[in-house]
């Protein structure tokens, strides 16, 4: 080769061929040394299996172990990934995802195997320690100690010879023998018919003859691969040396009846992929193309009164519902209840934190893909945000289901669709009523999605029984998005067994409290917290009438006692103080916040509707109960009941701020909601209600109030959130709550006063607004794009703002109320009070255009305290957070 650089290098490269394959016989002889089969005394196999390993760039110990591994696990399904070519069965490629799939399929192409993987493996991979177990030290050492002799013989080559020895000659024959060499081991083992099965079927021997290839090859070419294509001889004994093969298969004729694989048959084992564990073969990729439905879920938002969907960056609590569809859909796909051919794939969005790919799962469906879109746990005031993105997809011909609160209170008081939902079963969007954990239900809905032939209407009115459902499953990247992402929600029941008239639970998930099974929901808890997840809010409407309380506190009681500590929230009824043993026992088990279905002070209006378990006399004993036990209380409080007037308002704020006290509340209009009594009956006797479902979310006047105009209505419910969430209510609250709480009821009241100021609902807020100029409302003109980006400018000019002032304001409430020291505190408080005034005092002196010296000369001092305090303030936060 050295002499035909000076003819010609097409004559080099011509003779690169058999250079490399002598370069492959050397490899067989480290292989057979790696076997101690090449000669009788162990140290001469070691010594020339070390010397050809550096000519053939592979570490002799580390190969020799890796080896071995590969002859005693070769065919075995459960202990793959020793020595071997990468094999998934089929079953396990379908359960990847799109960058698992792609990610295998690169690694299976032949460009990628044959051309680049090779040069790779001995180039990269067999250079670094990295991949091996620590516990491996001689192979640590062997692949040390060749980098070393490799790099002392490269040297003097290229001392010698220069580089242009190293590169012209040496390099193409290396790419030769180590593309042969590749394939020589794929053909080995990766051939139909072949060899495999799970540990419990696995046999050596059967493994070794029908697991490895009879390759018959040319004369010349088994001479330069040293007989390594009769493998399945090799397999069955590795001690008999290669160079004995031959006259093994010769002197033993039954070895014949293994089929040969010849040279040219070889060529088509390069499409084998996958291993199918049904057929008992290797098959292409096409045989994992089962039929495949993708199942969609999208939680919808609502409409602001500008008609932009409310998105944030962060949100404040994940889904259960798209939790409970996720995991009941996986059950599904999980039990082959579609057929066994068929595949389910779930995904899920959550449109107050998410954009919708409409988009993309339009383009989805036009590619032959099956689609199924899902709008889930669509409550009224969404039911305008849920439409307009069914009707965007129906355009698309995409097939769309829509369910919820809406769609089943609507069919379980009216009987029959409205008009609103007359209009999305006219367009062929299907209606769900009910719940689909009931035996077969969606099940049967997606194997009619799958044929295309969707029903207009899917009613399930039976309650179904909880206890063997799946538990909600939520992910990593979905947690993400909100506030905590330790925390997620969960239903351990679902009924109410109460009346109020008001509710639309009732109706649509029955009186009877229906309960999931303690130990399973106590197993999930476990498997959650190694995933990092320590605080639940249990969204149960009732859990104090839940009858797996008790086994479900004790079982949380243990799990703190063994180091586990999960906290949560729930909500329970004004009685649940009454239960024996309720409250000490949700202290221990680690409920934290409990939300309580207050309603009104006013015993008239509790009457009203039908709140007859809410006896006003008792909420404060109530509220102490819970507050001594170290819970923070926050209740629900309607505005606009029947016997409510501006003035009474205003005074059971007070009432409930100085003789309640309670820690939190959170204020909602009275509203019809659609599946409650109230409802119903407004739509008997005629009354005007609001024809905008996007108004009925608790933040608007939908109908006309006996006691006040609209506008007397609103601004009664403004100044209940200024009142209760001023900064002096903020301090006493704070000033009284138990230590061990102080950081939680810190960081919910600096939330809800961000709402107050923000003039948003908590339950429909978040962290960082997100708009889109092309996402509006339906008959909503879209802004011009210097109009919209204005816009968004001064938002976000008054978030800045709202941030700051919510910074300094509780930096003070904060050095008021931290538990430290009385003396200190005081001390501190009034230095900040005389800061205060001193900024006053400096600002009014700029206004009116006077700046004194006097003003002055404290500015360096007060500004180097304020940042002191910020920082200070900052840290706190920091370590709270």
């Amino acid at each position: 080769m050295w002499l035909s650089l000076g003819v010609s290098y097409w004559i080099t490269l011509a003779l690169a061929i058999p250079a490399g394959g002598l370069l492959v016989r050397m490899f067989i002889f480290q292989h057979d040394c790696s076997h101690g089969s090449f000669f009788r005394a162990g140290w001469a196999n070691h010594l020339v299996g070390a010397t050809l390993g550096v000519l053939t760039l592979t570490p002799y110990q580390d190969w020799r172990r890796a080896h071995a591994l590969h002859h005693a696990t070769h065919g075995d399904l459960d202990h793959r990934g020793f020595g071997d070519v990468d094999v998934l069965t089929v079953e396990e490629y379908q359960k990847l995802n799109w960058r698992g799939r792609l990610r295998y399929r690169l690694y299976r192409n032949p460009l990628v195997m044959f051309g680049l993987f090779p040069t790779l493996l001995f180039l990269v991979r067999f250079r670094t320690t990295h991949r091996l177990p620590r516990d491996w030290r001689h192979e640590r050492a062997s692949v040390i100690g060749t980098d070393i002799a490799l790099a002392i013989g490269l040297t003097g080559i290229v001392l010698l010879g220069g580089l242009k020895l190293l590169l012209l000659l040496y390099l193409p024959a290396f790419v030769v023998s180590a593309t042969a060499g590749l394939w020589l081991f794929y053909v080995q083992h990766q051939f139909d018919p072949t060899y495999w099965q799970r540990h419990e079927q696995w046999d050596r021997v059967h493994a070794g003859l029908r697991g490895s290839s009879y390759y018959r090859l040319p004369k010349v070419l088994q001479w330069f691969t040293g007989n390594i294509g009769l493998h399945h001889i090799h397999h069955l004994d590795s001690r008999i040396p290669n160079y004995r093969l031959q006259q093994c298969l010769d002197e033993n004729r039954e070895f014949l009846d293994i089929p040969p694989l010849t040279l040219r048959a070889s060529l088509g084992c390069a499409r084998l992929k996958l291993w199918d564990e049904q057929a008992g073969r290797m098959v292409g990729f096409e045989a994992a193309r089962q039929r495949r439905l993708d199942v969609i879920y999208i939680l919808c938002s609502s409409y602001d009164d500008d008609g932009y969907a409310r998105r944030f960056r962060r949100g404040i609590l994940p889904s259960n519902t798209a939790n409970c569809l996720r995991s009941l859909t996986e059950a599904v796909d999980a039990g082959r209840e579609l057929g066994p051919d068929v595949r389910v794939r779930v995904h899920a969005y959550d449109d107050t934190v998410q954009r919708i790919p409409i988009r993309r799962i339009m383009r989805r469906q036009r590619r032959g893909r099956r689609v199924l879109v899902g709008l889930v746990g669509v409550q009224s005031g969404q039911f305008a945000r849920a439409t307009d993105i069914a009707l965007a997809l129906r355009d698309g011909g995409v097939p769309v289901m829509i369910g919820g609160f809406h769609v089943s209170g609507m069919l379980a008081t009216m009987g029959r669709p409205t008009g609103e939902l007359q209009k999305l079963l006219d367009r062929g969007v299907t209606l769900v009523r009910g719940e689909a954990e009931a035996p077969g239900a969606l099940a049967g809905i997606l194997r009619d999605a799958l044929a295309d032939r969707l029903q207009p209407l899917y009613e399930m009115p039976a309650h179904p029984d909880l206890a063997d459902a799946p538990l909600p499953r939520t992910t990593r990247r979905y947690r993400r998005r909100f506030f905590s992402r330790q925390m997620v929600t969960l239903d351990t029941s679902r009924g109410c067994p109460f009346n109020c008239s008001f509710c639309t639970v009732i109706n649509v998930l029955g009186h009877r409290m229906r309960c999931r099974s303690a130990d399973r929901i106590l197993a999930t808890i476990e498997t959650n917290y190694d995933q990092g997840i320590r605080t639940y809010f249990f969204v149960d409407d009732n859990l104090a009438r839940s009858s797996i309380w008790e086994s479900l506190f004790d079982g949380l009681i243990d799990m703190r006692r063994r180091g586990r500590a999960v906290e949560f929230m729930m909500q329970v009824d004004t009685q649940a103080t009454r239960i024996p043993r309720f409250v000490d026992k949700a202290r221990q088990a680690g409920c934290y916040n409990v939300f309580i279905g207050m309603e009104s002070l006013d015993a008239a209006n509790l009457a009203a509707i039908g709140k007859r378990q809410n006896h006003v006399g008792e909420y404060a004993r109530m509220v102490q109960a819970w507050r001594d036990a170290g819970v923070i209380v926050q209740v629900g409080y309607i505005i606009g009941l029947p016997h409510d007037t501006p003035e009474r308002v205003d005074a059971a704020v007070e009432s409930l701020m100085n003789d309640v006290r309670v820690d939190l509340a959170s204020f909602f209009m009275l509203t019809p909601l659609p599946g409650s009594a109230d409802h119903a009956a407004m739509v008997r006797d005629g009354v005007p209600i609001d024809a905008d479902l996007n108004n009925f979310d608790t933040l608007h006047s939908t109908f006309r109030h006996a006691n006040m105009t609209g506008q007397q209505w609103r601004d009664a419910s403004r100044r209940t959130w200024d009142r209760f969430y001023s900064i002096p209510n903020i301090t006493r609250i704070l000033s009284r709550v138990q230590p061990v709480r102080y950081w939680d009821l810190f960081w919910q009241l600096l939330y809800h006063r961000h709402s107050a100021l923000a003039g948003v609902h908590p339950m429909f807020n978040g962290l960082g607004r997100r708009k889109s100029r092309r996402e509006r409302r339906a008959g909503y003109p879209r802004e011009g794009l210097l109009r919209f980006a204005w816009g968004r400018v001064r938002e976000r000019a008054r978030t800045l703002r709202i941030y700051a002032k919510l910074f300094f304001e509780f930096q003070e409430i904060w050095l008021r109320t931290r538990p430290r020291d009385s003396r200190r505190q005081d001390a501190a408080v009034a230095r900040r009070r005389r800061l205060s005034l001193y900024w006053s005092r400096l600002g009014h002196e700029l206004r009116r255009g006077r700046l004194w010296l006097k003003e002055l000369v404290f500015a360096p001092a007060a500004l180097l305290l304020e940042v002191t305090w910020g920082i200070r303030f900052a840290r706190a936060l920091r370590r709270r957070v």
